[in-house]
C-alpha cells in the first residue's frame, strides 16, 4: 500500500509541520516533511488532512479492558474484539496488563494470553505483558484482593517468564518487600522494566529502587506512599527523580489537575507517561459490572468497588489525552508525547514506534481541531470513526 497524508499539522511529536505530508509505503513511513518541499509519487493514494491534526498512534502500556472485555478473563477469545475498539480510541499499540491470581491460574491464564501474538490481523497491537502483581505491599492493595498479594518469589516470577513465551514486558512490584531485589534482578537479566507500585516503601527505600533497576512508577499518587513533610515518602521521591517513567491517570478522578501539573513540573514532560488503567466496563455506561468474582459500580464515569475503593478507570486515551490539554493546561503537542514517545520509550519500542519518523511504523492518528479522532493508520490500513 502507498499512501499519502497531504496538507495537516503535523506533530511528530518533537516537532510541529504546518500543511506538511508523511508519505507511507507498505506500512511504514517512507518521509515526512514540508508540503511544499515533499513531492507526492503518482503511484500514491492521497488523502487530504488539511485542517486536521496528524500525531503517532497513542500507546497505552497499562490497561485491564474495556468494551465489556477484561483481559484477565476474556483472552484470546475477545482479542479482535477489543483490539478493534481500542483502535477508535487512537489506541494503536498497548501492554495487556493483567492481575495475577493464584500460581496456577496466572500461569494458565498466561498460557491462553500468548496465542494473541500469532493474530495476523488486528487492528490495535499488543506488544506484551503487564503483571500488575502479585508481589504488592498489602497495605497499599488498591483495588486488588489481598489474597492475590504475596512476597516476591523467584521460582514464581520465572515460571511466569517461561509461560509467557518471553511476553512479559514490565512487572508492577513493591520494592520494600522481603525478596524484592532478587525478582528484580531476575527482571533485569530478561530486560524486562521494573515498575514501582502498590508500595509502602519510605523515601530512603524508594531512592534505593531507583538505584536498583526499577525505572517505571505504577499509576502515580494512587496505592501509593503520599508526601509528608516528615516522611516524603515514594511521592517525594519520585518528585526529586531524574529518568524514571511515571504513569498518570488524566480522568479528574484518580489525580487532581494541579497535581499532576506538579509532577510534569518536577520531573519534565518526557518523563510522563498517559496512561488509562482503564477496566472492562470502559467505553460502556453507568452500571454494575463483575471483575474476578468483584463487583464494579460505575456512576458517574467513576468506578469503585462497594466499599469506595477506586477500580480502575473507564475512561479511554483520547478522552485522557483531551483532559490532559484541558484540565491540566499542557500543550497539545507536550499531550501528544506522553500519549506516544514516552510510553514508547518506557518499555523500549521507540525504535519502532512513537513518532512520525522515516523506517518507523506507520502508526497514526489523525483529529479535528477539536482533538475529536477522526480515523486511524494501523498496518498500512486506514480505519475511520467520523
Amino acid at each position: 500500500m502507498k499512501l499519502a497524508l497531504s496538507g495537516g499539522k503535523i506533530i511528530t511529536p518533537f516537532e510541529i509541520i504546518q500543511e506538511g505530508v508523511i508519505l507511507i509505503e507498505k506500512s511504514i513511513i517512507k518521509s515526512v516533511g514540508k508540503l511544499d518541499e515533499i513531492s507526492i509519487p503518482k503511484d500514491f493514494e492521497i488523502i487530504d488532512v488539511k485542517s486536521m491534526i496528524v500525531c503517532p498512534g497513542f500507546i497505552d502500556i497499562h490497561c485491564h479492558g474495556g468494551n465489556g472485555i477484561s483481559f484477565n478473563e476474556d483472552l484470546p477469545e475477545k482479542f479482535l474484539n477489543y483490539s478493534q475498539w481500542v483502535s477508535s480510541t487512537g489506541v494503536t499499540s498497548f501492554l495487556v496488563t493483567i492481575v495475577p491470581t493464584t500460581f496456577e491460574e496466572t500461569r494458565k491464564k498466561l498460557e491462553k494470553i500468548i496465542r494473541i501474538f500469532e493474530f495476523s490481523e488486528y487492528f490495535s497491537e499488543p506488544l506484551g505483558i503487564h503483571l500488575e502483581g502479585p508481589f504488592l505491599n498489602p497495605k497499599k492493595p488498591g483495588a486488588i484482593d489481598s489474597e492475590w498479594i504475596r512476597n516476591p518469589d523467584l521460582i514464581e516470577m520465572s515460571s511466569y517468564i517461561s509461560a509467557s513465551n518471553n511476553k512479559v514486558k514490565m512487572v508492577t512490584m513493591a520494592s520494600e518487600l522481603e525478596g524484592s531485589e532478587e525478582v528484580a534482578n531476575l527482571l533485569k537479566q530478561n530486560d524486562i522494566i521494573i515498575s514501582l507500585g502498590h508500595t509502602n516503601a519510605t523515601y530512603e527505600q524508594t531512592k534505593k529502587a531507583f538505584k536498583n533497576g526499577y525505572s517505571h512508577i505504577t499509576h502515580c499518587f494512587n496505592a501509593m506512599r503520599g508526601f509528608n513533610y516528615k516522611e516524603p515518602g515514594v511521592v517525594g521521591a519520585i518528585l526529586q527523580s531524574k529518568g524514571i517513567y511515571t504513569e498518570i491517570i488524566c480522568d479528574g478522578i484518580h489525580v487532581y489537575p494541579s497535581k499532576i501539573k506538579k509532577l510534569i513540573d518536577n520531573i519534565g514532560v518526557d518523563k510522563v507517561v498517559l496512561i488509562t488503567d482503564a477496566n472492562k466496563a470502559a467505553g460502556l455506561g453507568d452500571g454494575k459490572y463483575n471483575f474476578l468474582n468483584k463487583e464494579i459500580l460505575v456512576e458517574n464515569r467513576k468506578a469503585t468497588l462497594k466499599d469506595g475503593t477506586i477500580a480502575g478507570s473507564v475512561i479511554n486515551m483520547n478522552e485522557a489525552f483531551k483532559n490532559m490539554v484541558r484540565m491540566v493546561g499542557t500543550s497539545i503537542q507536550d499531550a501528544i508525547k506522553m500519549a506516544t514517545i514516552n510510553p514508547a520509550k518506557s518499555i523500549k519500542f521507540d525504535k519502532i514506534l512513537g513518532s512520525l519518523d522515516e523506517g518507523k511504523k506507520a502508526d497514526i492518528v489523525v483529529m479535528d481541531e477539536d482533538l475529536n479522532l477522526l480515523f486511524t493508520i494501523k498496518n498500512g490500513k486506514t480505519i475511520k470513526y467520523e
